[in-house]
């Protein structure tokens, strides 16, 4: 269903947005002869947005309109680009890749998979597919500059990655956000669009939503209270609730009392640093701790919450766990109003690694060359480049990027420019010729959002509310051209030397033969499900099994009030499947069967949390952290006009206090230097941000001489990552440390920023 004929050619489609985590429901009036986009506005019936949206889900539009998107596959010819048929290009993909297998082995080719991929059901399931062909072990994605640690903390408390808890926003009482501005973000990991009135509604009912940011930020602006925190110390202030809740007697694990190990050694690491202490680390005063440790322990339902803040910073593993830790002692772990684990209407296929006969999902393998820990099946992205220019055996050679721009994400973006263009070969699946597909030897770009079906494959089990929802094409697929999904399933095909129907056959057997193992399949073979299946192929199929062997499916008609894939067609608006329920201790994957509070790998990072402790207190440089915009996403949105004009967007935010030592205002520029790097960059003077902390936003940088950027390279703003270090990362994930570093700060002369471009 999903769509409504409406005067001569012109359609009204009911869609979800592709662009960000959020997933907003969206009406789409269009022209189906001009293949035009009239207009784009909330679904008021999407039982999860309630009508909700955001200026960035008119990118479904403005993309489309973009005369910089690509419409055909390019191959490179000295310095420039040619046009070459889909054939061709993938029969040349496929190619190299085997070649540089067949001569250096399989992990000689590697896979970066970008953001994007996340809210793309085909790309990201048949770029596993393209994994599973090429036999590597060099995987990577923007997860290692983003929430690695929050992925490895959830492992080792919970045995199984995927079980990450989400703030039950929708009957919490008392919500406590660290490093997070989800009025902005639409809620990442936590999918909860509409934030702004969800808060709202937390007040009306009583309770209250307390921020803790470096930034008075659009969410703590919202807020009850706003807790300004210096930036990189949030495990000083969690460790500071830890020390008053054992120390009151404020402890209360509630109906998990009995399947959880850990908590007196979690009472020894709190009791191990002073309360005073503590507080003058992260610049929170000692009776505002206690203050925030008792109205949490005391509130009816509470639920404390980070992001990018609390992932991105040096301790981003310790403050993804403590958050967990404070949550769980309270009784707030895994009941109504607190930290709960969406069931999820598809399960996890991607970061959802269990303990498999004891052995952990992560540190199974290391780089080649700076030793970082595999964590979820992937290599921390900031040894990227030194795995490609450093000779010997297992060196990368063949690269293949999934919608993916790590020249902008990952630190040291020069370096990585440097890597690419050294590569035998390189293959970027991206609709720009951009900072990073630039170096490609192919660059194949997928169809428009609105070309394909869609349904939520990443966010379903980070959803505050469990909603089915599944929405059709809008244009028909314009001939000659092939959507991400199906250009990763022709370039499988073609590495493994068989058929996209085999290929395809094979994914839709390894999810039903998981779903058999499971009970999902209601005492059906896997092959007698097969046949049941209303899709026979691509993407929806693979949907079709997910929905009906996990918890609220029909199990092939073993549960016959169950969701099948017609019902979820036949509800425009979604299934509204109702709020998160309990779901521990049966969904824990850990070898004891319990919640593992003091996980041995980051109760090992006491010494470096206090020996960590002087420089904040000591140091009088400036620190530095990233900033969410409402127009941006990343790095891929810029080039469209409508999100990038008016003031400068990418400017440096300091305080005023700040503003007069260094003797600048709005629209001066200051050098922002970090060892021998150096970036210039313009001031926006605010008292919305704490002395002694600068914020730039990140993914910009547009000014790489060759990229086709027409209007983003006109305000191409500067990559804050050309002063982060690509090793600074977060011990135990590898993660980049993107925010919670210091700089040194000046007043310059206005002069051009660096190019990004040194190869």
């Amino acid at each position: 269903m999903s769509a409504t004929s409406m005067e001569g050619s012109l359609s009204r489609h009911v869609r979800k947005c592709p662009i960000c985590e959020a997933g907003c429901g969206v009406v789409v009036t269009a022209d189906r002869e001009t293949r035009t986009v009239l207009d784009i506005r909330g679904d008021e019936h999407d039982p999860l947005s309630r009508g909700f949206v955001c200026p960035k889900s008119q990118g479904m539009k403005a993309l489309r309109e973009d005369r910089d998107v690509l419409a055909k596959p390019l191959r490179r010819r000295g310095k420039d680009f040619e046009e070459i048929s889909w054939q061709d290009a993938l029969e040349l993909a496929a190619e190299r890749f085997k070649d540089i297998s067949h001569k250096y082995g399989a992990d000689a080719n590697a896979i970066y998979v970008g953001n994007p991929t996340a809210h793309n059901p085909g790309g990201l399931l048949y770029t596993l597919s393209c994994a599973m062909a090429l036999g590597t072990r060099s995987l990577y994605s923007s997860t290692s500059v983003d929430h690695l640690p929050k992925v490895l903390s959830t492992g080792l408390v919970f045995g199984d990655q995927s079980l990450i808890p989400v703030p039950d926003v929708e009957r919490t009482d008392y919500l406590l956000i660290l490093g997070a501005n989800p009025c902005i973000s639409g809620g990442s990991l936590m999918t909860a669009p509409g934030f702004g009135r969800r808060m709202e509604e937390i007040r009306q009912r009583g309770g209250q939503v307390v921020v803790v940011d470096p930034r008075r930020t659009e969410t703590a602006a919202l807020a009850n209270r706003h807790l300004p925190i210096r930036p990189g110390t949030d495990p000083y202030f969690l460790l500071g609730l830890l020390r008053v809740l054992f120390d009151e007697n404020l402890v209360k694990l509630g109906r998990l009392e009995t399947h959880v190990n850990g908590v007196q050694e979690v009472a020894a690491l709190a009791r191990s640093f002073s309360l005073p202490e503590l507080a003058a680390a992260s610049g929170i005063p000692a009776e505002t701790i206690r203050e925030i440790a008792r109205d949490f322990a005391g509130a009816p339902s509470a639920v404390c919450y980070g992001r990018t803040g609390s992932s991105q910073q040096p301790f981003g593993s310790v403050t993804s766990w403590l958050i967990d830790v404070v949550n769980a002692l309270t009784g707030n772990l895994d009941r109504p109003g607190g930290a709960m684990i969406p069931m999820g209407v598809t399960p996890s296929i991607f970061l959802n690694e269990r303990y498999r006969n004891g052995v952990a999902p992560h540190h199974r393998w290391h780089s080649r060359v700076r030793g970082l820990p595999e964590v979820a099946g992937q290599l921390p992205a900031v040894v990227l480049a030194e795995e490609i220019l450093t000779p010997g055996q297992g060196q990368i050679r063949g690269l293949l990027t999934m919608c993916a721009n790590p020249v902008i994400s990952v630190p040291n973006g020069p370096q990585l420019s440097k890597a690419l263009s050294s590569l035998d070969f390189m293959v970027a699946v991206d609709i720009y010729v951009g900072e990073t597909s630039r170096h490609a030897d192919l660059i194949l770009p997928g169809s428009g959002h609105l070309d394909r079906s869609d349904w939520p494959i990443f966010t379903t089990t980070l959803a505050v509310r469990h909603v089915a929802k599944w929405v059709d094409k809008v244009f028909e697929p314009i001939p000659g051209t092939k959507s991400d999904g199906e250009i990763m399933l022709s370039l499988a095909a073609k590495l493994s030397d068989i058929s996209e129907q085999a290929v395809d056959n094979a994914l839709a057997e390894f999810f039903l033969q998981g779903a058999q193992a499971g009970g999902g399949l209601g005492g059906k073979t896997a092959a007698q499900a097969l046949e049941l299946l209303e899709e026979k192929q691509g993407s929806d199929r693979i949907y079709e099994i997910l929905l009906r062997t996990h918890h609220f499916g029909d199990k092939f008609g073993a549960k016959p009030d169950g969701l099948t894939l017609s019902k979820v067609k036949a509800a425009d608006h979604g299934i509204d499947l109702g709020p998160l329920f309990e779901r521990l201790p049966q969904a824990l994957g850990t070898p004891s069967g319990k919640v593992e509070l003091a996980p041995e790998l980051l109760m090992r990072e006491a010494p470096r949390l206090r020996e960590a402790m002087t420089q904040y207190t000591t140091s009088d440089r400036m620190i530095m952290i990233g900033r969410r915009q409402l127009h941006s996403i990343n790095s891929w949105m810029h080039n469209i006009r409508a999100f990038n004009r008016g003031p400068d967007k990418c400017t440096a935010m300091l305080h005023p206090n700040d503003a007069e030592r260094l003797q600048v205002k709005t629209g001066d520029r200051v050098e922002i230097s970090r060892n021998d790097k150096m970036i210039t960059v313009p001031v926006t003077v605010s008292d919305e941000i704490m002395p002694g902390v600068i914020s730039m936003p990140h993914g910009w940088g547009h000014d790489a001489p060759d990229a086709r950027l027409s209007y983003a390279r006109t305000r191409p703003g500067v990559n804050s990552n050309l002063v982060a270090s690509e090793f600074d990362i977060d011990i135990p994930s590898g993660n980049a440390v993107l925010t919670g570093f210091t700089v040194g700060v000046a007043r310059t002369a206005a002069v051009p920023a660096p190019t990004l471009d040194v190869a």
